[in-house]
């Protein structure tokens, strides 16, 4: 079954139907869609304002956050480790510490992203969340 709607065409199946009641409304105009060519340009034009907003990328020191991501990295990943063995041990204290450096570390790592994204026009490397959550042996 098939209906008319404001934003166009509507579909439901009709086993879902319980009743079919019509009322008619008084609207006091009639929307009318902008035509298909206006809105492409419309959206050309919004893209190339925010083509034309973006700052031109900063010199960053890529090699420096990646080193440092992957430090978090790996201190993610001994957190996790440490996580691990605390709850089969059965140790709240210890699984707590844990989880709260792991929490630290996470909203360093999170911190350390968004900078990045920042001066590098929204981008990240490719393999920049690579190697988060293997766990590796606690010191």
């Amino acid at each position: 079954m098939k209906f008319d709607a404001g934003f166009g065409v509507m579909g439901i199946e009709k086993n879902q139907v319980k009743a079919i009641e019509t009322y008619t409304i008084d609207a006091p105009e009639v929307y009318k869609a902008p035509k298909a060519e206006k809105r492409l340009e419309e959206a050309e034009e919004k893209t190339e304002k925010a083509a034309s907003t973006q700052t031109p990328p900063v010199e960053i020191d890529l090699k420096a956050f990646q080193d440092k991501m992957a430090k978090l990295k790996a201190d993610l990943n001994k957190s996790l480790t440490r996580i691990r063995k605390a709850n089969a041990s059965k140790d709240l204290n210890a699984r707590n510490q844990a989880m709260e450096d792991n929490r630290n570390i996470s909203a360093e790592m999170w911190k350390l992203t968004h900078e990045l994204e920042q001066k590098n026009n929204g981008k990240l490397p490719a393999d920049w969340w690579e190697g988060v959550g293997r766990e590796e042996p606690a010191p």
